[in-house]
């Protein structure tokens, strides 16, 4: 999946293109190519809600000091 999507979606390759050097069918890499966003798209939102999570945590919290003996500006 992320060989279809580079080779798609970084060196903007067809998919005729990019299934003759995989060795797939058109149809193969069609498929491949939604399961890698599909997976993706999963990913990023799961990343999302953890760092909402984080975010909902963090508030109010008093942020870090500095060491001591540094000037501050």
């Amino acid at each position: 999946q992320q060989e279809v999507i580079v080779l798609r979606f970084v060196e903007g390759r067809k998919v005729s293109e990019v299934g003759r050097m995989m060795g797939k069918s058109e149809g193969s890499v069609k498929v491949m190519q939604y399961r890698a966003i599909r997976r993706l798209r999963k990913l990023l939102e799961d990343k999302g809600k953890k760092g909402n999570e984080q975010e909902s945590r963090d508030v109010g919290k008093v942020p870090a000091t500095s060491s001591a003996g540094q000037e501050h500006e």
